[in-house]
C-alpha cells in the first residue's frame, strides 16, 4: 500500500524513512541548478558588483563506512592470491 503513496506523504515515510539526500527528487536537483544559474546571470549582468551569490544549499551524500580491512592485510591477501595462480610468481 505504502508503495503507491506519494514519496514526501508522512505514511510512505513512516513506512520507509529517507535520508536528506533520497528526499530530493529530480524536479528538486534541477530547481536548485536553475535557482543558481539564475542568480549568477543576475549578478553578472548587474557588473560583478557586490559578492558573488551563494549556490542553493543541497544535502550531502552519507559518509561512506571505513574499510573492514588495513591496506596491508589487503596487500598480503593479494599476493598469496597472485602466488597461487597459475604462472604467478611466489
Amino acid at each position: 500500500m505504502a508503495a503507491h503513496l506519494p514519496r514526501d506523504s508522512t505514511a510512505f515515510l513512516a513506512v520507509q524513512p529517507m535520508t536528506e539526500i533520497e528526499q530530493w527528487d529530480p524536479q528538486a536537483w534541477l530547481l536548485a541548478q536553475a535557482v543558481d544559474q539564475l542568480a549568477g546571470g543576475n549578478w553578472q549582468r548587474g557588473g560583478g558588483k557586490g559578492a558573488r551569490p551563494k549556490p542553493t544549499p543541497r544535502p550531502k551524500p552519507p559518509k561512506s563506512p571505513k574499510p573492514e580491512l588495513d591496506h596491508r592485510e589487503v596487500i598480503r591477501r593479494f599476493k598469496a592470491w597472485y602466488a597461487a595462480q597459475p604462472g604467478g610468481r611466489g
